[in-house]
């Protein structure tokens, strides 16, 4: 037993190895970028509507993402010339299947994928390659990634030739050729698949993938005009809720995702989850508590079951029951370790593998964002080197798995326990990382916010040239900061800037300004204790009103590190 599930895992890394080479080939050309994802997805769908089997389901899926892996032995001056092919440089392309089962090797779980590898490229008729086979010698699997691979193939710009081509061109194309050059029940399923949406949807998937979320939602929105099957509907409402919660739109994330609250729908838990997140970030904990509720009734995948207690444990603290949160959050590291030991005894079989690895993939996404929550309890508790090596855990599964957005708000974090330590040299390298990971991802809030931080770090270190470079930029930007509902931490961070500089008439305009922009308490406290600050040396009885209506507030929330701090402070104006 432990025999076999070392060696599927051991398998399971190989094939991740040979995903990244697929990657590779498919990023060697900007007009292929994505090419063999697309593929497997297009793939995946025609194999559904031929009622396929599960394990043959999951060849399929292997061979449609590794069916074009050979081509990186293929140098980029053939692959990549605009111009028409030599023949010596045509039978180096008709030699890419033969490279492709090549470097796939020896590995047993994936002997039947290389069959169908080798074999995408005939035609029905006996005019492809490379072994020239017809009909229904051809092995199914490869007969369904011809018709994927093609329609992918002509709808895509490619270096060859001057367009692509349309959609219907291209499935007029598929049926002209049906029965000589593909297989016509495939094709017939691939035009039903296109014409009840499943291959906008697969799109939408293919570009939510890849974080381009403007095609993503307008791909999905084409599908649910064409989609006949309700589970699909369901499917395609979940990622437009999805994708306005990551632009923060949540009105709209609500919206869509209460049009799918109803009993037949199979993904409801994933409704409950992601509509309690859209609660979570309208700052309407109590409705998000609500659905937090109902999801826990549900049967839940464990990396959905850590997201919805991720929002219990946010519930927990903001009110004002920190302890609580955090014997909530033992509890599940308790789980988190069993869920690690039974993996390792589990045997993992060919059939779920993929479904396993995603699933696995998830859990440590998910636990990195419950390090991060734990984090700030913990930071506002005031156990701040606790903090830190959490985050710093959290920083290193993003980084492992790739979750760069994630990885960014984890490093603003990390960034404000070094304000808090008043290392701010550390805090200034922290936010510089976070601010890079944010451009390459070209995530504008993230930018935004380490503009911010960085504003507020340079005020600190009284370096007014350099804090006044980022105070500038994010005036530049403060059209789409409104749009973001963040001026209030543009007016803080203004504050800050004219308080730490002298202009203190201009940081109580400022402050002022944050009180009446938001209705978020804390944000409103941290502005009202540098009110109480700025009003020191004008008017002590009214500094001192302003830091006891903070530090009630602080309270409230359990923020025990600031509470000392403000009660310092308070203290120190009393004796002045």
């Amino acid at each position: 037993m432990a025999e076999e599930k070392d060696y599927l895992k051991s398998q399971s890394f190989l094939f991740s190895a040979l995903k990244l080479l697929s990657e590779a080939v498919d990023a060697k050309d900007q007009y292929t970028k994505g090419h063999s994802i697309r593929v497997k997805l297009y793939s995946l769908f025609i194999g559904e509507k031929l009622n396929l089997d599960k394990k043959n389901m999951t060849i399929l899926s292997f061979a449609s993402e590794l069916h074009d892996i050979g081509k990186i032995k293929i140098i980029d001056e053939i692959l990549k010339k605009p111009g028409a092919l030599t023949a010596d440089e045509k039978l180096e392309i008709f030699r890419h299947p033969i490279y492709s089962i090549e470097i796939i090797g020896d590995i047993p779980f994936l002997e039947d994928v290389k069959s169908v590898i080798i074999s995408h490229h005939e035609f029905y008729d006996g005019s492809g390659y490379p072994l020239s086979l017809s009909g229904e010698k051809i092995p199914l699997l490869s007969r369904i990634i011809t018709v994927a691979d093609v329609f992918d193939a002509m709808t895509s710009k490619r270096v060859y030739r001057k367009r692509s081509y349309s959609d219907r061109e291209t499935i007029n194309f598929l049926r002209r050729n049906s029965g000589k050059l593909f297989d016509k029940k495939i094709v017939d399923a691939f035009i039903e698949c296109y014409e009840d949406g499943l291959i906008y949807f697969a799109r939408g998937e293919y570009y939510m993938d890849i974080q381009r979320m403007d095609d993503a939602l307008n791909e999905y929105k084409k599908s649910i005009e064409r989609l006949k099957d309700k589970k699909m509907i369901y499917l395609a409402l979940l990622r437009i809720g999805e994708i306005y919660n990551r632009w923060r739109n949540f009105n709209l994330a609500i919206e869509y995702l209460k049009r799918g609250m109803k009993k037949d729908n199979p993904y409801l838990k994933n409704f409950l989850v992601e509509i309690s997140a859209s609660y979570y970030y309208k700052d309407s904990i109590e409705k998000m508590n609500y659905y937090v509720e109902k999801a826990l009734k549900e049967e839940l995948p464990f990396g959905q079951y850590l997201r919805t207690i991720k929002h219990k444990i946010i519930y927990l603290h903001r009110k004002g029951k920190p302890q609580e949160a955090l014997e909530l959050y033992r509890e599940l590291e308790s789980k988190m370790i069993d869920y690690q030991l039974n993996l390792e005894k589990k045997v993992v079989k060919f059939e779920t593998l993929g479904e396993e690895t995603a699933e696995n993939l998830k859990v440590e996404i998910e636990r990195s964002h419950i390090y991060d929550y734990v984090a700030r309890i913990m930071k506002d508790l005031g156990f701040l080197n606790e903090a830190e090596l959490l985050f710093e855990k959290s920083i290193e599964l993003k980084t492992l798995y790739g979750d760069f957005l994630g990885k960014a708000l984890s490093l603003g974090g990390l960034t404000d326990i070094y304000i808090f330590l008043k290392d701010y040299k550390k805090a200034r390298d922290v936010a510089f990382e976070a601010l890079k990971t944010s451009k390459l991802i070209k995530n504008t809030l993230g930018i935004i916010l380490m503009n911010i931080k960085l504003c507020e770090i340079y005020s600190y270190m009284k370096d007014k040239e350099n804090a006044k470079k980022y105070l500038l930029s994010l005036q530049f930007r403060l059209r789409k900061i409104k749009d973001l509902k963040y001026e209030h931490r543009f007016y803080y961070v203004k504050g800050v800037f004219n308080y730490e500089f002298g202009n203190i008439k201009e940081a109580i305009e400022n402050f002022q300004k944050v009180l009446s922009s938001t209705k978020n308490r804390i944000w409103q406290a941290f502005a009202k204790r540098y009110l109480g600050l700025c009003y020191e040396n004008i008017d002590k009885k009214t500094g001192i009103r302003y830091l006891k209506s903070a530090l009630e507030t602080f309270e409230e929330f359990s923020m025990r590190y600031i509470s000392a701090n403000v009660e310092d402070e308070i203290e120190r104006l009393k004796k002045g």
